[in-house]
């Protein structure tokens, strides 16, 4: 039986402009909680005060979930004048009757000036239920790794575990990137492990580190979707449109991004396995149910074209996208960037709205979207969204849509980067309070307090007066 997962909470330290930031998701999963069911959350503020951050994080995690290492860019996430910068994310897990609270942390650094960034420590931990006390249980440390403290091995560990760690210590020291925890050697030496009721204390706990690590790179895999504005440099410059697409079919599913050239036909078109082509088109036919009530009367299609094959033989396909307007169809690069952005993160919002135990990411929702159009789409997955939805924006109405316990605003202070509105009435209009709050800086925790008008027009004037034209 496949886990059910959740997010429960993510935290940040000294990652990019962010000292101190957590995201708490209501995660109403747990144990049938129904108050304020829907895990929908906005991150507001203005340009570089941290927003994206918690995308960054999270993208960060997911990659070590997935493949085992840090990214390269990770370097760039330590906030400046810092040595590392750690993350730290707790995830519901629900297995037929067990259901689990997984604590992950890792922290990382560059202070040996590597291109690379390293790992400093990182752990797993676990909290099991107990029904007949209905609460959870203490943490458990599944597996702790810290550079600085890497030793021998414990005599009252058996032989498989001395092995294990044997094996393990000797891979991140000669890769200092590589995840202690999701690297592919702890996953093969994991699977070694027999019965568990065969097994040492240690390896009981190696068994259950096994159906952690297993259970979360699936969940990164195929249920956790990010989607950050890197790929979206490639639409007018490239005309390549990454379509988000999250669709089960019946032989195949897809699950992630997908380039789509949006180009007149050629030879450098991205191909794609044509055993896929059915799960697309399928994902394309859900996304014209949605797209043609958004924007009326508006729906694409995906031309196959340039067939070819693979080095292995496998048949490969590519695709020339149309926008098709009562029955005329043009050419998808002709339509706008905001068309393209809608229609390249639809999937996967269908994805969210309908199945519980996806988490979409979405940094900069509203990049290209009409204000009264994006309002209109979180007014809907404000009500129905089944997984969990977190999203970047600075448009503001959607802050007439939402509940303002689902509003996270940014910050300029040290140990709390995200923070609710504070004294908001039923009354309140959240974006008028929000305004109000920004202009006459009533809170004296000073929300944002990063510009003044006037400093502004003076920085104006003085670089004017650098270039003699003042």
């Amino acid at each position: 039986m496949p886990a059910e997962v959740r997010i429960k909470s993510i935290r940040m330290q000294n990652f990019k402009s962010v000292s101190n930031g957590k995201i708490d998701f209501n995660t109403h999963y747990e144990f049938g909680t129904t108050e304020n069911a829907i895990d929908l959350y906005g991150v507001y503020g203005p340009n570089g005060s941290g927003k994206t951050a918690i995308i960054d994080a999270c993208s960060v995690i997911k990659n070590i979930f997935r493949k085992g290492y840090l990214p390269e860019k990770a370097s760039g996430f330590i906030k400046q004048n810092q040595l590392s910068s750690a993350v730290e994310i707790e995830f519901f897990l629900h297995v037929g009757n067990d259901v689990l609270l997984l604590n992950y942390f890792i922290e990382f650094s560059n202070q040996d000036l590597r291109r690379e960034p390293i790992i400093v420590q990182e752990w797993l931990k676990r909290k099991e239920w107990d029904e007949s006390k209905n609460k959870f249980s203490s943490w458990q440390t599944l597996e702790r790794f810290k550079r600085s403290d890497l030793r021998g091995n414990d005599a009252s560990e058996s032989a498989f575990a001395v092995q294990y760690r044997r094996q393990i210590e000797g891979a991140v020291k000669s890769d200092p990137n590589r995840s202690w925890l999701f690297n592919p050697l702890t996953k093969s030496l994991l699977k070694e492990i027999k019965e568990y009721s065969k097994s040492s204390a240690k390896e009981r706990r190696l068994i259950q580190l096994q159906f952690a690590v297993a259970n979360l790179e699936e969940y990164a895999e195929n249920q956790w979707l990010i989607i950050n504005n890197e790929a979206y440099g490639e639409i007018p410059v490239l005309n390549i449109l990454p379509m988000y697409l999250h669709h089960q079919g019946d032989e195949f599913g897809v699950h992630g991004s997908f380039p789509i050239d949006c180009s007149l036909s050629g030879s450098s078109k991205p191909t794609l396995p044509k055993k896929f082509e059915p799960a697309i088109q399928e994902s394309i036919h859900q996304i014209n149910i949605v797209l043609s009530q958004i924007i009326v009367g508006l729906t694409i299609e995906l031309t196959p074209v340039s067939p070819s094959f693979g080095p292995n033989g496998e048949e490969l396909v590519s695709f020339e996208p149309f926008a098709v307007r009562s029955g005329n169809r043009i050419p998808l690069m002709y339509e706008s960037f905001g068309i393209k952005r809608i229609i390249s993160i639809l999937s996967a919002l269908i994805a969210a709205v309908n199945n519980p135990f996806i988490c979409l990411m979405i940094d900069e929702m509203d990049s290209g979207v009409f204000e009264y159009l994006l309002g209109e789409i979180i007014s809907v997955l404000s009500e129905t969204a089944k997984g969990q939805i977190l999203f970047t924006a600075h448009n503001l109405h959607p802050l007439e849509k939402i509940r303002y316990k689902n509003i996270y605003f940014t910050t300029t202070l040290e140990d709390e980067s995200f923070v609710h509105l504070k004294n908001v009435k039923t009354t309140n209009n959240l974006r008028d309070l929000y305004y109000r709050t920004l202009i006459l800086s009533l809170d004296s925790d000073q929300y944002l307090n990063p510009f003044k008008e006037g400093k502004i027009r003076h920085a104006f004037r003085k670089a004017g007066r650098m270039n003699g034209t003042t």
